[in-house]
């Protein structure tokens, strides 16, 4: 989702902003787009990986090649549960596209706090949906279902994020400073949920690890405040 949205973005921010505005927009599409693209490269190295196939074949996620990919009415329908295996499959699958959250939520720090926290809180979502199906094996079904209204609300989201940020950008107030401090302790206090619930699930994936052979274990993101309103980040 965070791939599908940029593009979106990019349209409003450019259609008819106010001069003094204009060059901060360039400056923030400049830099959403090269983070979208080395976004969606890292993405498409874990996409071509036979042994996921499995994982784009069940859940109706987007994909480099179809941004706007949703679940199928089949999809959503699926009774078959997640068995030890798909679990400990899915769990690695999520340990790989940390290669790529991490850049993103680092590269985000310098192209606008509003998209560090809509990004963040996406993981979080993520985060907490791998965490049900780990402890309660649902049905495919009730994933893509999950999957559907997280995409639908996310899609909201991004239009009323887009529209903010570009009267933001045109108002040009002083007191931005203060609330993109604001932000950037916003955006801090969601990574750190979102370390915590990534601590729960390399915990839960040991029990896994065993069933699916050397599969990539989960790490746990680290972001501290660096200078201004940038930060970086690790994972262990």
């Amino acid at each position: 989702m965070f791939k599908s949205v940029f593009s979106y973005f990019l349209f409003l921010f450019l259609a008819g902003c106010a001069t003094q505005a204009q060059l901060e927009t360039v400056r923030i599409a400049k830099l959403a787009s090269a983070t979208l693209e080395k976004n969606k490269a890292c993405l498409s190295e874990i996409e071509n990986k036979p042994q996921y196939a499995r994982v784009y074949e069940k859940l109706g996620m987007g994909l480099t090649t179809d941004l706007n990919r949703m679940p199928t009415e089949e999809q959503m329908n699926d009774k078959e549960r997640v068995t030890d295996a798909d679990i400990a499959l899915g769990l690695s699958w999520y340990a790989e596209t940390q290669d790529c959250s991490l850049p993103a939520i680092e590269a985000l720090s310098s192209v606008d706090p509003e998209y560090q926290i809509f990004f963040a809180k996406y993981q979080n979502e993520s985060a907490d949906l791998v965490t049900e199906i780990v402890k309660t094996k649902p049905s495919f079904g009730y994933i893509n279902q999950h999957l559907m209204v997280m995409k639908l609300k996310t899609k909201e989201e991004a239009t009323r994020l887009a529209q903010h940020v570009k009267a933001r950008l045109i108002a040009q107030h002083q007191e931005e400073i203060a609330e993109a401090t604001d932000n950037v302790i916003e955006v801090l206090d969601l990574i750190a949920a979102l370390s915590s619930k990534q601590a729960r699930l390399a915990k839960a994936q040991q029990g896994f690890r065993s069933k699916g052979g050397h599969l990539r274990a989960i790490r746990v993101i680290k972001c501290n405040p660096s200078s201004g309103r940038t930060y970086s980040c690790s994972t262990t």
